[in-house]
């Protein structure tokens, strides 16, 4: 690469010092009092840029590049193919990592629905990657919103100060949901890996890790029809919720417009009294954002940074 540059900056040097008196019937282009040539070279295409009086001309010219391709035609040939490994070493600030994702609870002793309960979660806001390569590992600041859900005719109830039980819902009335609401701040660690194989031209990414979080608050609401058909409301705070839990989370990233995720938590996500039971989500991430750590970071890596299934230019 180094050679074809210098070679094609001594043959624009050449031809901006030829004399506009005669031009060869080979020649390709001919310049005349150029003040300034200039050559660089961006991910394999060298730019030559020559500054006249008048006007600035500039030619490319893509150098070629080995990279293996998975034979076949239509769809299936590009969908899957292979791209040299990122190198270096360094480190960047991201926020955002924003997480949907349907939630159950193994173990309740209300039928919670997946399809109904879900989770919102912010795993960086803010946080720090450290990268080497193709491996990473990420550190932040985020928080855990979960609604369990059930319509199926049983409720949570408030049971003491600090605690909440599961019960009928009272003769004469039509159910209409019970729910619990717990919000969690938390500390995410998450190990990356990703692979030189790629899906239109998004590398695919697996990783795992374990979030630290202490569950701030929680409360209970009830809703139903009376036999009169007027919607009756019980909404209660302080619900035992245990204070401090550990999830395990396990993701990957198929293309910029797929990345899914699971995770569960071993522990029970109420104590004392109130019912025990389990937690797992599964989703897909929704939003990323990712900057550079000045002075700490290779320039080139920062063409385009992918986590979770967004991908912005920083």
């Amino acid at each position: 690469m180094k050679r074809l540059i210098i070679s094609l900056a001594a043959a624009i040097t050449a031809i901006a010092g030829m004399s506009a008196s005669t031009v060869a019937p080979d020649s390709i282009i001919q310049i005349d009092n150029a003040r300034r040539v200039t050559v660089t070279d961006i991910d394999g295409t060298v730019a030559i840029s020559v500054e006249c009086p008048d006007t600035t001309l500039t030619f490319t010219h893509a150098a070629a590049r080995s990279h293996s391709v998975r034979s076949g035609s239509g769809l299936f040939s590009n969908l899957i193919n292979r791209q040299s490994r990122h190198s270096g070493k360094g480190s960047e600030w991201i926020f955002g990592s924003v997480s949907l994702g349907i939630t159950g609870a193994p173990g309740a002793q209300i039928d919670i629905e997946p399809a109904k309960s879900f989770e919102i979660s912010m795993l960086s806001f803010p946080g720090i990657r450290y990268y080497d390569g193709d491996e990473a590992f990420s550190i932040g600041l985020g928080y855990t919103w979960r609604n369990y859900r059930s319509t199926t005719g049983r409720r949570f109830v408030k049971t003491g100060e600090n605690s909440i039980g599961i019960d009928r819902f009272p003769e004469g009335v039509r159910p209409r949901m019970s729910r619990l609401h717990t919000f969690s701040l938390q500390l995410p660690m998450i190990y990356e890996h990703t692979f030189p194989c790629h899906v239109y031209n998004t590398r695919f990414m697996i990783g795992a890790g374990i979030i630290p979080a202490y569950n701030a608050y929680g409360s209970i609401k009830t809703t139903w029809t009376d036999a009169d058909g007027h919607r009756g409301k019980d909404f209660h705070r302080g619900v035992g919720l245990r204070k401090f839990s550990v999830d395990f989370m396990a993701m990957m990233r198929v293309s910029s417009g797929l990345g899914l995720f699971f995770r569960y938590s071993p522990c029970d996500v109420l104590q004392g009294s109130s019912p025990r039971f389990k937690s797992w989500t599964a989703g897909a991430p929704a939003l990323t954002a990712a900057g550079k750590l000045p002075g700490k970071t290779s320039q080139s890596h920062y063409k385009k940074r992918y986590y979770g299934n967004v991908a912005f230019l920083s």
